[in-house]
């Protein structure tokens, strides 16, 4: 049986048609800072959540947001084997930072089959990194508040077209990081 597709099941329509063209900018645009409709990181990732998640997909998330998902579905599975990943900070994965090793990356025959993680993150701060690529002309600055450890990590799970999409928020905005992205100017420490 298919799934009759619509407004997304918690959400009026506008709001999540506001929520999925955020979502579609910030990947279209890597390193611009999109506006979300969200107050907190909760709400940032209660709405992505409704926006994105169905029963056809599998999720990796903490356990409030796979409950106030329940109407969506969700299929809650290991890390390594979810679509979506969501995790309010990195310390929040299983193994820290270290886990990001573990998500799908896809397959040379579906590279889209990678995961897709949603990261909290505060947008604005921090030391800024150098972003080349697709939907960028000639390079841009990001800063957000993550470790040097975070980039280096990004940089040995990406095998383009393999690799994993990242969606960063903070709350009311959110930006993105697909694969096809090259990311600079970081140290290592």
């Amino acid at each position: 049986m298919s799934k009759a597709y619509g407004p997304t099941p918690g959400l009026a329509e506008k709001q999540s048609q506001q929520v999925f063209r955020a979502l579609v900018r910030a990947l279209s645009y890597p390193g611009r800072l999109e506006s979300f409709p969200a107050r907190s990181l909760r709400q940032a990732f209660r709405l992505i959540g409704l926006t994105l998640v169905d029963g056809n997909v599998g999720v990796w998330a903490p356990s409030w947001l796979l409950s106030d998902l329940r109407g969506q579905d969700p299929r809650p599975v290991a890390l390594e084997a979810a679509d979506f990943v969501f995790a309010e900070q990195l310390e929040s994965l299983p193994a820290g930072p270290d886990s990001l090793l573990a998500l799908k990356r896809g397959t040379h025959l579906e590279p889209e089959a990678g995961a897709t993680l949603i990261l909290g993150a505060p947008l604005g701060r921090g030391s800024p990194v150098l972003l080349r690529g697709p939907g960028i002309a000639g390079e841009i600055q990001l800063a957000v508040g993550l470790p040097s450890l975070f980039w280096q990590l990004r940089s040995q799970i990406l095998a383009y077209p393999l690799g994993v999409d990242i969606l960063l928020t903070d709350g009311p905005q959110v930006v993105g990081l697909p694969r096809s992205v090259e990311v600079g100017g970081w140290a290592m420490s």
